[in-house]
């Protein structure tokens, strides 16, 4: 991990407590991310993390989008999906999710601001 984009983590802080549910979906390793949890506070912003090591399945598979909206009763009509992987973007929106495909050229509050209103 690169280190926290430090202003998605304070747009991620601003969200908390509000309206909008927040859960996260990793790729790391079961080893991994433990560690990456414990040194990273933001991460404890989220409602529900699902760690695809622990959980022996990873994205772009359907399998752990499944998991997370049946975990945590999402509907992915109703739900917005942000990553930097075409592949796991593709795979969402596939399944009825709203997304955002993160890259280094769009700014995530730019982004959200566009789709929320």
């Amino acid at each position: 991990m690169g280190g926290p984009i430090e202003e998605n983590v304070a747009l991620l802080r601003s969200l908390e407590g509000g309206p909008y549910r927040l859960y996260g979906l990793t790729n790391w390793s079961h080893q991994t991310f433990p560690i990456v949890y414990e040194d990273n506070e933001f991460f404890k912003n989220f409602e529900g993390i699902e760690d695809s090591g622990a959980e022996k399945m990873a994205k772009p598979d359907k399998e752990i989008f499944e998991l997370i909206l049946s975990r945590y009763t999402i509907e992915a009509a109703k739900a917005l999906f942000i990553d930097d992987s075409k592949t796991n973007i593709d795979t969402a929106r596939e399944m009825g999710f709203h997304t955002i495909h993160l890259t280094p050229d769009k700014k995530l509050s730019e982004e959200l601001t566009h789709i929320l209103s």
